[in-house]
């Protein structure tokens, strides 16, 4: 069992934590949308306990918590003495011992996360994602250990149902049963598909234009329309569509049919004026005193009796803010915490209208200090993505100069496809660069050909291409630190499109600029993706470089010199982004020029960020610093871990390496995820952190099946990174130079 709150932005019914609870022998879990921390323990004594030992026919032996306040305040540890119930606890600041509820903690918030994202639907929402996402969840295979089943089956004995599970924050249409409608009023409405319903055989709907949730079981589902993407269409096409689907409708009404009135889904203060006479409505003190007890998505019906209202009317609610299907927030900000001043209402309307919820979990703390709220840049899966988001206009723009780029640049000849030639496909690619702040600086199109159609020795020959060596970077910073050498950085714009093709490759037309004529594009200089394209640009640069009086070092063939003494040059270069080193401004200015005339540069000044390091430096005080914090923090918010607590080492003293044997290892997702850890702690490693060399060289050992402490250590070292991210390799003016080896 875990607790994963509080979320910056509350639900629609002032949730503010979810509960996770996970059989251990099934791996069932269950999500319990709550208020308050306290309610915690009466949801599992008063609600789960008698519901899973009634259903199951056992009783339960023990549960597993970590030692946060709500589960050992209260009366709980007593209650489960009295019921010889075992209680067993974490080790202090060792999440990884309750590795499965943290695990179902990951998973549960990763697809609810998604689910929001390509609905559209707004983070007000959560708890039903969240629900939604249990309920999937419990229904696809699980690996624990080396078997393989559906929690739900394995729990109830025989396969479970998944006739009735339809798409997260798709659009439907409802019948409105004859009840609820005038003689001339609509007999269906659009609504916003959010689940199961929790009460009864149906659906839980969400009807936008006034409101209201509500069960239905007369739906008609429009699963390739998600509510993100319905709301932006013209009024009349929908319109249109609510009387195509409404003319398949059974109109005709059961006998027996019991019909759920929609009730009110956020605050408890609307009018009364518009409900039926003889309707049965709770006081809101009263309804939210029950809500608040209610684990699971509490449901306020208001009972209507016979009357010829329509819809339950609410005079206020705050509608979820709109977020288009897969755009994010380019924008990595932290929102102020309910303790630094800033409501709940000004965080909620602080997001943006294309952010997406980074939601932080806090299960070991008793303060009610808000979960941070991060934005970061999500890339679009494909430019189709980012031209239907709401940065339509920049992206057009940004493809429009990658085109024109390609056409002043004469990469291509539209001819006839010869006989017994093949032309390989392209596609758009849209990617949104960040600076060193994590704030988005460029809405970077580009056109890439799918270069794994080509054929060895026939499309391409060589395609090795060298790249700056970290060694190589660090060495170069160091001797600018005790020299005072400049350091600027410069970019050559499209660069692979300046590399000359040798090959005879064909390329069908870029879509979006196809002229009819059934031509495709012959190429002459390299384009992204070509097997070729990294080889082409790099010899086309280091014929520009010895052109202008550069030599190749015999060291790294990606650092250049020219010149000697006060005049010495030094570039490095690492694909198109480029570092030059001198003692002469003068020096540096006159390369740039001469890059300039063959190529289109763009000249970055002195240097700060290069390939995910920061570079700082204090010219008086003489130290240049190299660190990796932006990618840290990146690192830790991809694995949920920005919330987690600090800490003071890489690995615990008492961690011992020990191999598990075949099949005791953890599922193959968390394997893979584990895998991808461990990659990003290389990367950190090799380039800015020593201190992190040991444990992850530990940890590189056991990828191929690590264990769930050894994943908690993984986990602990990106947590050790995130305490102080901001270390790195400092240089120092006044440290002595010299040369070891030949």
């Amino acid at each position: 069992m875990d607790l994963v709150g509080p979320f910056p932005v509350r639900g629609s019914k002032g949730e503010r934590y979810f509960l996770t609870i996970v059989d251990d022998w099934s791996r069932l879990m269950w999500a319990y949308p709550l208020k308050q921390k306290d309610h915690a323990a009466s949801t599992i004594r008063d609600d789960w306990l008698p519901f899973v030992e009634r259903q199951s026919g056992h009783p339960c032996k023990s549960i597993r918590t970590d030692r946060g306040g709500e589960f050992l305040g209260g009366d709980l540890t007593a209650w489960l003495k009295k019921q010889g119930i075992e209680h067993q606890l974490t080790t202090s600041y060792t999440p990884q011992s309750n590795g499965v509820a943290e695990r179902a903690n990951r998973t549960i918030l990763e697809t609810a996360r998604a689910l929001l994202i390509e609905s559209g639907l707004g983070n007000s929402m959560w708890p039903h994602a969240v629900r939604h996402a249990t309920v999937a969840r419990n229904r696809v295979l699980t690996k624990v250990a080396d078997d393989m089943w559906v929690p739900l089956e394995r729990w109830l004995g025989k396969k479970p149902p998944v006739d009735m599970l339809r798409v997260f924050g798709c659009m439907a249409v409802a019948h409105v049963p004859k009840p609820y409608r005038t003689k001339l009023g609509a007999s269906a409405l659009w609504c916003v598909h959010l689940g199961l319903a929790a009460e009864s055989k149906g659906w839980l709907l969400w009807e936008p234009s006034k409101n209201v949730l509500f069960d239905s079981r007369d739906v008609k589902f429009v699963e390739n329309i998600m509510y993100g993407k319905w709301e932006k269409q013209p009024e009349a096409r929908v319109t249109q569509q609510l009387e195509e689907i409404t003319m398949h409708f059974d109109l005709s009404e059961p006998a027996d049919s019991e019909v759920t009135a929609p009730t009110a889904s956020g605050t408890d203060e609307g009018s009364n004026e518009d409900i039926a006479a003889d309707a049965e409505v709770k006081d809101p003190e009263q309804q939210q005193q029950e809500a608040s007890k209610t684990p699971s998505l509490p449901k306020r019906r208001k009972q209507i009796g016979g009357g010829t209202k329509d819809w339950v009317k609410v005079k206020e609610w705050v509608n979820p803010t709109i977020y288009p299907a897969r755009t994010r927030m380019a924008t990595r900000k932290l929102l102020s915490s309910t303790s630094g001043g800033a409501t709940t209402e000004q965080q909620e309307q602080a997001q943006g209208e294309d952010a997406v919820l980074f939601l932080g979990d806090d299960q070991e703390s008793d303060d009610e200090e808000p979960a941070y709220c991060f934005y970061a840049p999500i890339q679009p899966p494909s430019m189709d993505h980012a031209l239907a988001g709401p940065q339509r206009g920049k992206w057009l723009v940004s493809r429009d100069a990658e085109y024109n780029s390609q056409m002043e640049n004469h990469t291509w000849d539209l001819v006839y496809l010869p006989n017994g030639k093949k032309a390989i496909q392209c596609k758009w690619l849209a990617k949104i660069k960040t600076d060193e702040k994590g704030e988005p600086s460029v809405y970077k199109s580009r056109l890439v050909a799918k270069g794994f159609q080509q054929k060895e020795k026939e499309d391409y020959k060589e395609v090795f291409a060298p790249t700056a060596k970290s060694p190589t970077l660090r060495v170069l910073l160091a001797v600018a630190a005790v020299r005072k050498w400049k350091v600027k950085q410069m970019d050559i714009v499209t660069a692979f499109l300046y590399g000359i093709v040798e090959e005879e490759v064909y390329m069908v037309q870029p879509p979006g600029y196809e002229d009819g004529t059934g031509r495709v594009c012959k190429l002459n200089k390299a384009i992204y993706g070509l097997k070729q394209a990294p080889r082409c640009w790099y010899n086309r640069l280091a014929s520009a470089l010895e052109g202008i009086g550069f030599r190749a070092s015999a060291c790294d063939e990606s650092l250049f010199l020219m010149g000697e003494g006060e005049s010495l040059v030094l570039l490095l270069v690492y694909v198109d982004d480029i570092l030059l080193f001198s003692s002469s401004d003068k020096e540096i200015d006159g390369v740039q020029r001469k890059l300039t005339e063959q190529f289109k540069c763009k000249s970055l000044g002195e240097a700060r960020y290069y390939l995910g390091m920061h570079i700082e430096r204090d010219t008086e005080r003489g130290w240049l610093k190299l660190h990796q914090g932006q990618y840290i923090n990146t690192l830790a918010e991809k694995y949920s871990l920005q919330e987690e607590r600090e800490v003071v080492t890489p690995l615990p003293s008492e961690f011992k390496l020990i191999k598990a044997a075949e099949g005791e290892g953890v599922e193959s997702e968390d394997q893979r995820q584990f895998q991808s850890m461990v990659g990003s702690l290389l990367y950190a490693a090799v380039h800015t952190r020593p201190d992190i060399s040991f444990a992850v060289g530990q940890l590189a050992r056991v990828v191929q099946n690590p264990t769930e402490e050894q994943c908690g250590a993984a986990e602990r070292v990106v947590r050790y990174l995130k305490s102080y991210p901001t270390v790195g390799v400092q240089y120092s003016a006044s440290a002595q130079l010299s040369q070891k080896g030949s």
